[in-house]
């Protein structure tokens, strides 16, 4: 348990220092996305909260787009700017869909899918079957079905699997969480339970780990008003 605190811990510091682009810093602290795209492998960092068009040449930047870290609203953009988008997309492998809801999609030569909701939202459908999200609302699948949809914070990350879902959320209180560690609880994950609600290098750090009857395991975590919420669903 220590471990995992330590871990959580440190996810979170590093969280606590992202705004846009989160989908990196989750990837790189721990998995919570999947694999990057082809497009998304170039060397270099994403920058956070870029614009769709590389400041230094004016080319498309399908890293950052690969990575959630674009902040350009591309329904809004200009005609000229779409065609733009969509002929360099060409010369990259990647197709590039403007759709009628205000939604654009991205797809990569792999078959990474890399979408830009309406509400300026990404949801990204990985090569191996996962699903993550940067931001939006709290998805609705068959792992989440065994959640209750927490009522509070602001959801920031997400994926899916096919067996493992967790999400990530800001600006949660300590008495949010223990309130959702009741409803998980009344949810049956009630069997091998863990708890830690203790001080780490002075910050407040709440764990709560269970199983249900069929073996499934819950976790979740609070520390400096991150809220990690993960599942993984017995086979």
């Amino acid at each position: 348990m220590k471990k995992i605190i330590c871990l959580f811990f440190a996810a979170a510091v590093s969280l606590s220092m992202v705004s846009c682009g989160i989908l990196d810093k989750i990837g790189d602290i721990g998995g919570i996305f999947g694999k990057k795209s082809t497009a998304a492998q170039s060397t270099g960092s994403v920058s956070q909260c870029v614009s769709i068009f590389d400041t230094a040449n004016g080319e498309v930047d399908f890293k950052s787009v690969f990575a959630g870290s674009i902040a350009t609203k591309l329904s809004s953009l200009s005609d000229n700017d779409k065609q733009k988008i969509i002929d360099e997309g060409k010369k990259e492998g990647v197709n590039v869909i403007f759709n009628s809801n205000g939604s654009t999609v991205f797809i990569s030569e792999n078959g990474d899918e890399a979408t830009q909701n309406a509400d300026g939202s990404w949801t990204e459908k990985n090569g191996d079957g996962s699903i993550s999200q940067i931001g939006g609302a709290w998805p609705s699948n068959n792992l989440t079905k065994l959640l209750p949809k927490p009522d509070f914070g602001t959801l920031t990350a997400a994926n899916t699997s096919s067996a493992e879902f967790t999400a990530t959320y800001t600006g949660v209180s300590l008495d949010d969480a223990k309130a959702y560690v009741e409803k998980i609880k009344s949810k049956g994950f009630t069997s091998e339970q863990k708890l830690t609600d203790q001080k780490l290098f002075g910050v407040t750090v709440y764990l709560y780990e269970a199983t249900d009857s069929s073996s499934s395991l819950i976790s979740v975590g609070l520390t400096s008003g991150i809220f990690v919420i993960s599942l993984n669903k017995a086979k």
